[in-house]
């Protein structure tokens, strides 16, 4: 008789254990689709999740998407001495990068410009025709990852898992470019990082990635034992909150419809076009007010973490002491938020190292 699992698996949703599901898992903890431990290989590979890897009930990782055409119940495990591609597909640049062992091989760091590829299968079949063949593949894509296909925010593309399975005969996985800068923080060096604010991150405290570049987005990652999760989110499709809103009008500057308008590459733009030197200055007020919102919303206790093109830009010149002098302000009524770490993210393989983390 086969053993069964110490701890029912949950095929969707969490609720009180025992409770049989009959419907399809959608959402799983990072570690467990590429499980390769004992336990699993007993039951038989590619036999769905294994219950001790689940994320906190409540909590649903954006790792596997929604029901898609490529089935992910009987895909094979993936084991960390095998390779993998990774990818960090981007609106302007697609980077990619093997992944042997565990660890990502700098000598085989590919970058693509996407206005040279028509489709996303012409760049992917070039890296593919360059580095060989691989045992799975993680993709990091600028868009939000929906029943196993991406349309692109920023890019005429469409990424779907069910090509990157003819690609390899291992597992496939796409994720949101954001999930995997998340993904990667607790894996990021000092050297990977600028350390804007000093604190004392909680080792096991939710942190948050704020991403200010091409677009906008925000996203809460949490640990649960060994393995980590991310939330699915597009906060810069939310409107914009009453301050950050009054403060626009203050300086007569038209209000946008969302976050994603005001805090991107395409906002600043736009204000710079408008103020011309008073632009940085007011474009720096309203990220300001906008991480204090997300600390008080997000409670990141392990650590606040910026990334993205544009943040960068803004925090190497004038506006970092206007952020941080904002950031500095009394926190009422939870005075602990002025202890948060905050971290400009500056490693270029960010999104890599996520992608490589959910092969875990």
């Amino acid at each position: 008789m086969r053993s069964r699992p110490s701890r029912p698996v949950r095929r969707q949703g969490y609720g009180p254990a025992g409770q049989r599901q009959r419907r399809s898992w959608p959402l799983v903890s990072w570690r467990n689709p590429f499980s390769c431990t004992r336990d699993s290989q007993a039951r038989g590979r590619g036999k769905g999740p294994d219950a001790s890897a689940l994320p906190l009930p409540g909590i649903a990782a954006s790792f596997v998407c929604d029901r898609s055409t490529y089935d992910h119940a009987t895909e094979r495990s993936f084991c960390m001495g095998e390779t993998a591609l990774l990818g960090d597909i981007g609106g302007t640049n697609a980077r990619f990068a093997l992944s042997r062992n565990g660890r990502i091989d700098p000598q085989t760091r590919i970058t693509l410009r996407n206005d040279d590829h028509p489709t996303f299968a012409e760049a992917l079949d070039e890296v593919v025709s360059r580095l060989g063949a691989v045992d799975a593949i993680a993709l990091a894509v600028a868009g939000p990852v929906n029943g196993g296909r991406v349309r692109m925010t920023n890019r005429d593309w469409v990424v779907e898992e069910t090509y990157l399975a003819t690609r390899t005969d291992g597992p496939v996985r796409m994720i949101n470019d954001l999930t995997a800068q998340a993904l990667a923080v607790p894996d990021l060096r000092e050297t990977d990082q600028d350390i804007l604010r000093t604190g004392v991150p909680s080792p096991d405290g939710q942190w948050l990635v704020v991403n200010c570049g091409t677009g906008f987005n925000a996203a809460p990652g949490l640990h649960h034992g060994d393995s980590r999760a991310v939330l699915a989110t597009e906060v810069g499709m939310c409107g914009l909150p009453g301050s950050i809103a009054d403060r626009l009008r203050a300086a007569d500057y038209p209000v946008p419809a969302n976050y994603d308008a005001l805090l991107s590459g395409r906002g600043l733009a736009g204000m710079r076009s408008a103020m011309a030197g008073d632009a940085d200055s007011l474009f720096a007020h309203c990220l300001a007010d906008m991480l204090r919102d997300q600390m008080y919303a997000m409670m990141p206790q392990g650590g606040l973490y910026l990334c993205g093109g544009v943040a960068r830009a803004m925090l190497d010149g004038p506006a970092r002491e206007v952020v941080l002098r904002r950031l500095a302000e009394a926190y009422d009524p939870y005075p602990f938020l002025a202890d948060v770490q905050i971290s400009l993210i500056t490693a270029d393989d960010a999104a890599l190292i996520g992608c490589q983390a959910a092969l875990r």
